[in-house]
C-alpha cells in the first residue's frame, strides 16, 4: 500500500458502460470516482455501504452526464428518480452560463455485460 494508498481500476468490457476507481487509504476507509475523463472523486471517505452502492449503479447504468465545453454534471438514478451527483468545471468554465444544461449533450452509460 502506497502513501495514499491502493488504487483498483475497474472496467466493464462495454466501451459504452462506465469504470468505476477505488481508493483504499485505511481499513475500511475508501474514496470512489467514476473512470471518466470529467468524472470527479467524493471528497469525503467512503464507508463500504456507499462503495457498494457506486459500484452498483455503475454496473447497472443508473449513471449519466450532461456535458458542454468544460462542464459537466453527474446524475444518478436511485431507483426513484434522478438526483444530481457531482458537477465538474474546468477552471476557465466556472462562470456563470445560464442554460448550458439544456444545451448539452446527454450520455446515458449502459449496464456492464457478462462475458460471452
Amino acid at each position: 500500500m502506497g502513501e495514499f494508498g491502493e488504487v483498483l481500476s475497474l472496467r466493464p468490457l462495454n466501451e459504452k458502460s462506465l469504470g468505476v476507481y477505488l481508493i483504499a487509504f485505511t481499513v475500511g476507509t475508501y474514496q470512489v470516482s467514476f473512470d471518466h475523463e470529467y468524472a470527479i472523486p467524493d471528497e469525503d471517505a467512503q464507508a463500504p455501504a456507499d462503495v457498494d452502492f457506486f459500484l452498483e449503479i455503475a454496473c447497472s447504468g443508473r449513471v449519466r452526464m450532461l456535458a458542454r465545453g468544460r462542464r459537466a454534471k453527474w446524475q444518478i438514478f436511485d431507483g426513484v428518480a434522478w438526483r444530481a451527483s457531482g458537477n465538474y468545471a474546468h477552471l476557465q468554465s466556472l462562470f456563470v452560463l445560464p442554460g448550458w444544461q439544456r444545451r448539452a449533450r446527454l450520455t446515458q452509460f449502459e449496464p456492464w455485460t457478462e462475458p460471452n
